[in-house]
């Protein structure tokens, strides 16, 4: 046998175990990420968020960044060109999770990975437009995974601010294994992210769903339950039927990035009317 097949052979499963290299998932997933810039009824852009392609045309981000919002654009990192949001596919607001639709095709996408996967101490990566700083990547740990009975959050020590909302959390594959959320004030390095796993069930959904035209929208039977609680105290249970105050991962400190006359409304339109595009 060759001496120098038999080192190749040797060395290719080992990088394969090694993964990835920190400038090598940047520069696979910056192509593919994006900033979001959303507008008021009046087309004034009111808020700003993260997001990346999951498919040529279809960008994931948080629920939040899109709530009550009439219409937006999208960039792609590097990319000067300004891509117009056509519509809000698919929702899902008890894990915060939104697919919109774009005017034109993306030549760069992110492979969706599974988030049943991780281990804490696994390296993750992040990449963001903290405080609209566009094309910004942090690097960081799983320092837990916050079980609540069948779900769960993705604790991290990777760096997020206001703006990285939506934005793609990967691991040193480079594949996603989350979206960014939020993060809890009051700690040091406390920030969370959605688990891919969700994604890839509302994108399952979107894509089984009846093409009657309007969002597709999440229910309970289609998802985990919409109580969740964690022990911490983050996201604590519910209870309706006993009157008690209704709290979910919607009680995280989201981290949007809004214009600071922006007052964020309380109430949650209906699916079909959160994202209507102005002229």
């Amino acid at each position: 046998m060759n001496p120098l097949f038999f080192i190749v052979s040797f060395f290719l499963p080992l990088t394969h175990l090694i993964g990835l290299t920190s400038e090598e998932i940047a520069k696979r997933a910056f192509p593919a990420s994006v900033i979001l810039v959303l507008f008021d009824e009046n087309g004034e852009a009111v808020k700003s968020g993260s997001g990346f392609f999951i498919s040529p045309d279809l960008v994931a981000t948080n629920y939040h960044v899109v709530a009550n919002t009439y219409g937006g654009v999208v960039k792609s990192l590097g990319n000067s060109m300004i891509n117009k949001i056509e519509k809000v596919e698919a929702v899902n607001s008890t894990f915060d999770l939104a697919l919109l639709r774009t005017e034109r095709p993306s030549d760069a996408t992110l492979e969706l990975g599974d988030s049943g996967n991780l281990n804490i101490g696994q390296p993750v990566f992040v990449v963001g437009n903290p405080q609209g700083l566009e094309g910004t990547f942090s690097s960081g740990l799983v320092s837990s995974i916050r079980r609540f009975g069948d779900n769960y959050l993705v604790q991290m020590t990777a760096p997020i601010s206001p703006g990285s909302s939506g934005g793609p959390v990967l691991n040193d594959a480079g594949k996603v294994v989350g979206v960014s959320v939020g993060m809890l004030q009051g700690g040091q390095n406390l920030n969370f992210a959605i688990p891919s796993e969700y994604l890839v069930n509302l994108l399952k959904l979107f894509l089984n769903a009846p093409h009657s035209g309007s969002t597709v929208e999440a229910r309970e039977k289609d998802f985990y339950s919409p109580s969740l609680s964690l022990s911490s105290g983050l996201v604590q249970e519910s209870d309706k039927g006993a009157g008690s105050q209704t709290t979910s991962i919607h009680d995280l400190d989201f981290i949007e990035h809004a214009r600071p006359s922006y007052k964020k409304k309380k109430s949650k339109p209906p699916a079909e009317d959160l994202f209507i595009m102005t002229r």
